[in-house]
């Protein structure tokens, strides 16, 4: 999932501020350790997802998420677009349930998982 420009913009700030935070307590050699898909400490696109993921799942995490957003780039449609989109692919890829373009656009190999597709029809 590409993440809009402005949205990155306006999350910045927050993900520059969470992976200094990982430094200082010197969590971040254990992060990049247990995760595969983690290059190295300047992966900003892996802090990004692992900072939506654990914003999301924070009590209220939506709301959160959305407000720093909206009140940065002032654009509910774009803001409300950008968390469905990530929060439908956290569910796709916490249930492996994928369509057969998803599959192809993503790169996932179909014959190496026990992929459920979905049977959604227009």
């Amino acid at each position: 999932m590409d993440i809009d420009n402005e949205i990155a913009l306006a999350l910045k700030p927050d993900i520059e501020d969470y992976m200094i935070c990982l430094k200082k307590n010197k969590l971040m050699e254990k992060v990049i350790e247990v995760n595969d898909l983690c290059k190295d400490a300047e992966d900003i696109e892996f802090f990004y997802v692992m900072f939506l993921k654990g914003t999301l799942e924070l009590e209220g995490g939506v709301c959160k998420l959305y407000n720093r957003i909206n009140n940065k780039i002032n654009n509910p449609k774009k803001t409300n677009k950008f968390i469905y989109k990530f929060l439908k692919l956290q569910y796709k890829s916490a249930n492996n349930m994928w369509s057969f373009w998803e599959c192809d656009e993503y790169n996932i190999e179909s014959w190496d998982r026990d992929i459920k597709f979905t049977n959604y029809e227009l």
